[in-house]
């Protein structure tokens, strides 16, 4: 005679069994593909980003020109600072030292501004590089059945099987070549 435990094991483990077989078969459709690339290359190598740097460097190349204009001024103040000093009256010599500092303080905010303006310029030039590069990353993710790509230039991917690498392919797309190499 099978008593009521007996029953109520034996409906469990096939209960267990069910949940187990309905999670796995669930994993198994539910898995993800997911590709990676180095976006850094691939934007290193589009001819765009290229011109964006000469642009930078122009601006930068202004600003430093002006800032070297300044940084004379101040050698010339503290030279004549420093060799007026004994014949100069206290109220001119306070007059002169505050203006040195003045002209220290305009050079460190022109510094901080310039920073400020050449990193305010780098990201919206770099805007439609980037742009350009995310349109051709989603093509050719949607077009190899990608679920996701990690981007490995960011430094969290661990292991990647380099089959799901996809910068070839957006190389192409984009129709990159690599630098020749230097000899």
């Amino acid at each position: 005679m099978v008593n009521l435990n007996q029953i109520l094991n034996i409906s469990m483990k096939k209960i267990i069994l069910m949940c187990v077989l309905a999670v796995a078969s669930f994993n198994l459709k539910a898995q993800s593909k997911i590709g990676y690339l180095n976006s850094l290359r691939i934007i290193a190598l589009m001819p765009e980003t290229a011109k964006v740097e000469e642009e930078i460097k122009s601006a930068a190349k202004m600003y430093d020109t002006e800032f070297k204009t300044m940084q004379k001024e101040l050698e010339n103040k503290a030279v004549e600072f420093q060799s007026n000093q004994k014949k100069w009256s206290k109220a001119i010599l306070e007059s002169k030292g505050k203006e040195l500092q003045n002209l220290q303080e305009r050079m460190q905010k022109f510094r901080q501004t310039v920073s400020q303006e050449i990193d305010q310029k780098r990201q919206t030039l770099m805007q439609p590089v980037l742009e350009k590069a995310q349109k051709s990353i989603d093509k050719i993710a949607k077009k190899k059945g990608f679920d996701y790509i990690i981007d490995s230039s960011k430094g969290s991917l661990l292991f990647a099987n380099e089959k799901h690498d996809i910068y070839e392919a957006v190389k192409k797309d984009l129709k990159l070549k690599e630098p020749k190499k230097k000899k």
